[in-house]
């Protein structure tokens, strides 16, 4: 099985970083890479509770993730599963905000259970371009 970790630092504090992986009109916001949208992104966040978060591609095509909620520790620690409706593997994702300085937040993501280096490349290209517009979105506030 392979992983990833990514982190980035954004310009703000930690509750407004988690509340961009937890509330559903945010998520639409910068949940897809590249030029792709989020048209849905259906959440029930509690501990157990499911997403489905659906990605466009501009062509209109779709891919669709699903997941469980397996942790959340409130402004500081998100876990959930990870899988692709076209996918066969589940793996797992878990999303940590450490406070810094200023108001700012150290956003460090691990996804790990990727089942092949492709599956890992092509998530780690993914994630990158999500995270990017995640700290363009709070640099714009």
């Amino acid at each position: 099985m392979h992983s990833l970790n990514l982190e980035r630092k954004l310009d703000t504090k930690p509750l407004f970083a988690f509340d961009a992986f937890t509330e559903p009109d945010l998520i639409v916001r910068w949940f897809a890479p590249g030029d792709m949208t989020v048209p849905d992104a259906v959440l029930d966040f509690r501990l157990d509770g499911e997403f489905t978060i659906i990605m466009q591609e501009p062509t209109g095509e779709t891919c669709t993730v699903r997941g469980r909620y397996l942790e959340i520790i409130e402004d500081e620690k998100l876990r959930f599963s990870w899988k692709w409706d076209h996918g066969e593997t589940t793996s797992e994702v878990t999303v940590l905000f450490a406070e810094l300085e200023n108001d700012k937040t150290l956003v460090t993501l691990i996804h790990q259970g990727l089942a092949e280096e492709e599956h890992k490349d092509n998530h780690l290209k993914g994630w990158n371009g999500c995270l990017d517009k995640l700290q363009a979105m709070f640099s714009i506030r």
